[in-house]
């Protein structure tokens, strides 16, 4: 089967995305192409806000959707350091953005960013399958691991933001997600695939025993 694989890390530079063949054995597990696309400076604004305002309220997900105006002004005046002077300007560049890229009446809102982000993680998905020369009926599964904006495992907590059911029904492919928190909900760090691939490759390679180090968010 052919799968393709979506991440988009906590350094929220962009969207990297793999199509994967594999028989579920480590024997047949095969890397045929990917491709990656880059945040626009605004949106990558845009998604820092809404990781701020989450952690401001400690993982509260309510809050954090209610304050995000907010969030989005104490973030360039605070992390960004602009002048206070430039902030309505600043603030009406951001929502003349959101405006260009969706069709939302309330551009500047956690709701907004989340498709948005949802609707980049299809185009990279999408360019993926173009430039491999396949239709979405080739592909039997999307892994989609949404946006981290605050993971706190020991404490059971991990917002990842993206809509599942949306990418599902832009691509019109089986989408599987919402894995990192269900993960963290059963005990887990918030990562179940990736050591499992791990895992496959150092069977598949013959290289056992074998450490792998992540440096995520770098």
């Amino acid at each position: 089967m052919l799968s393709i694989g979506l991440m988009s890390g906590t350094s929220m530079d962009g969207i990297d995305a793999a199509l994967i063949e594999t028989d579920g054995t480590p024997q047949h597990l095969r890397s045929l192409g990917h491709c990656s696309i880059h945040y626009d400076p605004e949106f990558i604004i845009l998604l820092k806000a809404a990781e701020y305002a989450v952690r401001e309220t400690k993982g509260n997900w309510s809050a954090a959707v209610h304050g995000y105006p907010n969030a989005v002004k104490a973030y360039l005046l605070e992390a960004l350091q602009i002048p206070k002077a430039t902030l309505n300007q600043r603030l009406k560049a951001l929502s003349d953005y959101l405006e260009t890229v969706t069709t939302s009446s309330t551009p500047l809102s956690m709701t907004t960013v989340v498709a948005h982000s949802t609707y980049l993680h299809a185009t990279v998905a999408k360019t993926l399958i173009q430039n491999m020369r396949l239709t979405p009926a080739d592909i039997a599964v999307v892994g989609y691991h949404g946006q981290t904006l605050y993971h706190q495992p020991n404490q059971g907590i991990s917002i990842v933001i993206g809509d599942g059911h949306a990418l599902a029904q832009a691509l019109q492919i089986t989408v599987v997600h919402d894995f990192r928190r269900q993960d963290v909900e059963a005990g887990g760090q918030g990562a179940p695939f990736a050591p499992l691939y791990h895992q496959a490759l150092s069977i598949r390679d013959h290289k056992m025993p074998l450490a792998v180090v992540n440096c995520g968010g770098i």
